[in-house]
């Protein structure tokens, strides 16, 4: 069984039956948010890592989706970080749908002051959104990861006025079918470029626009050339331009959520990869887990935040090290990753191997009884899932 087993984990990350990774990675929470600073509410969808615990540490990236009020193109959107998610190319995220309302979309994403507002409807969302609504998630989620912002047509002005303006508290800007006017032009837009090229870790920028010329020639305009402006300009300023062959408007956004996603979250899939394929083979057994720690952190730099090993980490290395036998390795590995996933079953049940390996027999005995009666009373968990677990600790008595 043992040496089927890697390939299958490394390949899937599953075992038995995981209920966060059988049906969807996410739980979603609907409600009505009010803002002080715009006076007004907005419909939120939060969607949170089914794997997050509030008594683990976390470092959660925040994906803000404006325009979620589009129920279609929302939908494949939250499917598309769903994907991205389950094949390693993003880390886990706290995801944020913003919705509008045809009465208040306009004036929120406008240079116009609001009324009975000094501020005009852009200076009010950039307060809403970092003076409110982040420092909350902060809090309640520990998210404390990199910010993305991402935009559609005129949600996607708005994030150029957040990356002109604001640009130092965000990790990556997405501007799909976007433009410029007053209260944030293509020379505002340049100047911040420039200023960011100076900084020793500068906002990342992505703009896309479709090739339909009836639904998107205007945006194309408005955007083609950007990437232009970093030509010459320290490495800091990171700027991609991407037209997607025969989108229309809607399309462009659909498809533009995961390319841009994927783009800057390269660093991270390539990590993985590169330590999974190459790097292993190389490292001593006893420095693997610091070693992964430090290339881990390093991402920070990158990504513009800190980011956690992700879970499929634990278990492929996990994995690995039960290749080899080296199960003490194997221990402090996946203790390391029980701090951060203190629910997940997969993870236990190779930390549960690796103390009975050692002769850990008052530990082992522990885990499995915990864990047998955690899955039996798991409502989350289908009848199928808790036979799944339950027998995986059953074969696992009866082995040496």
């Amino acid at each position: 069984m043992k040496h089927g087993f890697i390939v299958w984990v490394i390949f899937s990350g599953i075992y038995f039956t995981n209920s966060s990774k059988a049906a969807s990675l996410y739980h979603t929470i609907n409600e009505l948010w009010y803002s002080r600073s715009c006076n007004d509410s907005f419909v939120t969808d939060l969607h949170i890592p089914k794997t997050f615990d509030r008594k683990a540490k976390r470092n959660l990236p925040v994906v803000i989706l404006f325009d979620s009020q589009n129920d279609n193109t929302h939908r494949h959107n939250l499917s598309s970080i769903e994907m991205l998610t389950y094949h390693g190319q993003m880390p886990e995220a706290l995801v944020v749908g913003i919705g509008f309302r045809e009465d208040n979309r306009y004036l929120l994403t406008s240079h116009q002051k609001l009324p009975n507002n000094p501020q005009s409807g852009l200076e009010a969302m950039a307060q809403m959104l970092f003076s409110e609504l982040l420092p909350q998630l902060r809090q309640k989620y520990l998210a404390s990861g990199p910010v993305l912002v991402l935009g559609h047509s005129r949600t996607a002005y708005l994030v150029n006025y957040l990356y002109t303006n604001h640009g130092h508290k965000l990790a990556v800007a997405g501007c799909f079918s976007g433009f410029f006017e007053p209260g944030c032009t293509r020379a505002d837009f340049q100047s911040a470029v420039r200023k960011f090229s100076q900084q020793r870790r500068g906002p990342a920028y992505y703009a896309s626009w479709g090739t339909d010329p009836w639904q998107e020639a205007p945006y194309a305009t408005a955007l083609q050339g950007i990437d232009s402006m970093v030509l010459g300009l320290p490495g800091a300023a990171r700027v991609r331009v991407q037209s997607h062959a025969g989108a229309g408007h809607l399309m462009n956004h659909n498809l533009s959520v995961p390319a841009a996603l994927c783009w800057f979250f390269a660093p991270y899939a390539e990590l993985f990869n590169k330590w999974l394929y190459d790097e292993v083979k190389k490292v001593p057994v006893d420095s693997l887990l610091p070693q992964l720690n430090r290339a881990y952190a390093a991402l920070e730099s990158q990504l513009g935040g800190q980011i956690d090993l992700p879970l499929d980490v634990y278990i492929s290395f996990g994995n690995v090290l039960w290749q080899q036998e080296q199960w003490g390795a194997m221990e402090a590995l996946l203790q390391q990753g029980k701090s951060t996933f203190p629910t997940d079953y997969e993870l236990h049940y190779l930390l549960a191997l690796s103390f009975k390996k050692q002769g850990k027999t008052t530990a082992y005995e522990s885990l499995a009884a915990n864990e047998g009666k955690r899955a039996q009373n798991d409502a989350q968990l289908k009848e199928s899932e808790k036979n799944d677990i339950l027998s995986a600790y059953q074969e696992l008595a009866t082995e040496p």
